[in-house]
């Protein structure tokens, strides 16, 4: 499993209650994709450097979060899809899995 960093604005005119549903609706979508979620920040309203949308800023949120490089794809595809997200930037972290990271530490250490 790889780490990554998904950074999305939602569209700003959103209540509190709509964008804890959204948040919630991806949190569980990625777990279902055999996810792991390390770290949810809600880093609020922003202004935007050029418009989206007709929007001048928007709500934004990083979530950093574990998974197979074969699901990838299709949580890049259901972020996409969703039109609340008026922004969307999933990066691959360099460091591995500290999943990964505790069995090739192991496996030098002549665990297995």
């Amino acid at each position: 499993m790889y780490h990554y960093e998904a950074t999305f604005a939602l569209k700003p005119e959103l209540d509190e209650e709509k964008r804890g549903e959204i948040l919630e609706e991806i949190k569980n979508f990625i777990a279902n994709e055999k996810g792991k979620i390390k770290n949810l920040d809600e880093r609020g309203m922003r202004k935007l450097a050029y418009e989206v949308e007709k929007a001048k800023e928007g709500f934004f949120v990083t979530i950093n979060f574990q998974t197979d490089p074969l699901r990838i794809r299709k949580i890049q595809k259901f972020l996409r899809d969703k039109e609340e997200i008026i922004r969307l930037l999933i990066v691959k972290n360099k460091k591995k899995s500290s999943d990964q990271a505790d069995q090739k530490e192991g496996e030098e250490n002549g665990q297995s």
